[in-house]
């Protein structure tokens, strides 16, 4: 059996904002960010990505939790 080489993306953002930014206006971009995060992961799962390294610094917003989420919820 022949298996193809994984695709990945080396240096990714799920979010990217200002450390804290939706800690204090968790309205800013939505309520719905986890559902948007696992729908850009499905899309770029169906394409054929099948890791993403998530680079965003905790500067940046980094959210555990929030990938976390998402990579569950993407599969």
């Amino acid at each position: 059996m022949t298996r193809r080489p994984a695709r990945l993306h080396p240096h990714d953002h799920v979010r990217v904002a200002a450390g804290g930014l939706y800690d204090a206006y968790p309205d800013l971009l939505g309520q719905d960010r986890e559902a948007r995060a696992i729908a850009a992961l499905s899309e770029a799962k169906a394409a054929g990505i099948d890791t993403i390294l998530d680079a965003t610094t905790f500067d940046l917003g980094r959210n555990t939790e929030l990938l976390l989420a998402a990579a569950k919820g993407s599969g």
